[in-house]
């Protein structure tokens, strides 16, 4: 319900361990409130706990939830994509915690889960949202005789130089055990971070999705 605000939590890091104040932080909550996108008390959390901390140390961070926000359809059909827009981006209701994360301003980019056949990051209105990919063989789309089947894929996510520099990039599964690198990328960088070390020989070259038009 509106009212339920629960499994909500940060982490931050610290570039060593006598420093006082975080050079990046993470942001995990729980959107499977009622299988809703993010509710009504948890975009307050977010909003209070943000400004508490921030005001302190402004740090880049990433917000981690289970399901995506209505701006991932906005985003998976901006053309500007690294990755696969499969299906339908299953958002259940309009939280305005894309309208808080730009306003607050220091979360990059978002990761969710849910559609599994979505695997893609897009940059929108200066954030990156990215899905997790579907890791585990009992979801849908999982091999079985005679139908339609993805390969599964877990996105790995690096955080550099104590939050200069976040990069991305989905490991696939092949015929088990092997496995191989796609989609890298980088996320977003400090701006003291070179250009040189911003892109790297291999980087995913962004891509029109050419999917979805509801």
């Amino acid at each position: 319900g509106e009212t339920e605000s629960y499994g909500n939590f940060y982490l931050e890091i610290f570039p060593h361990a006598e420093a006082s104040q975080p050079t990046f932080r993470t942001y995990h909550l729980d959107a499977n409130t009622n299988n809703v996108s993010i509710n009504a008390a948890q975009v307050d959390w977010f909003s209070q706990t943000a400004a508490s901390l921030t005001t302190a140390s402004k740090a880049p961070a990433l917000a981690f939830f289970h399901i995506p926000l209505e701006e991932y359809k906005h985003a998976g059909r901006s053309g500007d994509v690294c990755g696969s827009f499969k299906e339908s981006v299953s958002f259940n209701g309009q939280s305005g915690l894309f309208d808080v994360l730009q306003r607050e301003g220091s979360v990059k980019a978002t990761f969710v889960g849910h559609d599994h056949t979505n695997d893609f990051c897009a940059e929108y209105k200066g954030i990156q949202l990215c899905y997790e990919g579907s890791p585990g063989y009992q979801g849908y789309m999982r091999c079985q005789a005679g139908l339609r089947c993805l390969n599964r894929k877990a996105r790995v996510t690096e955080i550099s130089g104590f939050g200069k520099q976040v990069r991305s990039w989905k490991r696939e599964a092949l015929d088990y055990p092997e496995t191989q690198v796609i989609d890298v990328e980088t996320l977003w960088a400090a701006e003291d971070v070179p250009e040189a070390l911003r892109k790297q020989d291999g980087d995913c070259v962004r891509r029109s999705s050419g999917l979805q038009t509801d």
